[in-house]
């Protein structure tokens, strides 16, 4: 099967709305990610994506329960001291194993997310689009970069 065919294959199970972040031309540069099984932790929650593990700013994947995922690569930089930044991921992805279901957010880095909510409310997704776009947003305490 072609990366292309594969690509297809789990955007068919990626509800609309999460589909809409993107355009067509963003989602043909989308890269595959590998799934190792170390994504999942003991609640089946994908959490365990480091930075290293991942080679674009935004990656598609699917798991071993067949759930569709996204990984973004992200450097925050506080605001109140611009000496630190850090390089983490942030995942979206299906919790449960129903469409209708909302996505949820999450990462294995302490306090450092890329919305405030584990489930991306209107305004929240529209600051995940301008991320796609801009490469960059922020919020009160960071700066927000995919790299």
């Amino acid at each position: 099967m072609g990366i292309n065919n594969s690509k297809n294959k789990i955007l068919e199970r990626v509800p609309k709305y999460v589909r809409k972040l993107f355009t067509k031309k963003e989602i043909n540069k989308i890269k595959l990610i590998n799934y190792k099984n170390k994504f999942v932790d003991l609640d089946n929650n994908i959490i365990n994506i480091s930075v290293e593990e991942v080679s674009a700013p935004i990656m598609l994947g699917i798991d071993k329960l067949n759930r569709p995922f996204i990984v973004f690569r992200l450097k925050f930089i506080s605001k109140n001291n611009k000496d630190k930044e850090v390089m983490i991921t942030n995942i979206y992805y299906q919790k449960y194993d129903n469409l209708e279901k909302p996505w949820i957010m999450s990462t294995n880095y302490l306090y450092e997310y890329l919305i405030s909510e584990m489930i991306p409310k209107k305004e929240e997704l529209y600051q995940i689009r301008k991320l796609i776009i801009d490469k960059k947003i922020e919020n009160n305490k960071y700066f927000i970069i995919l790299c």
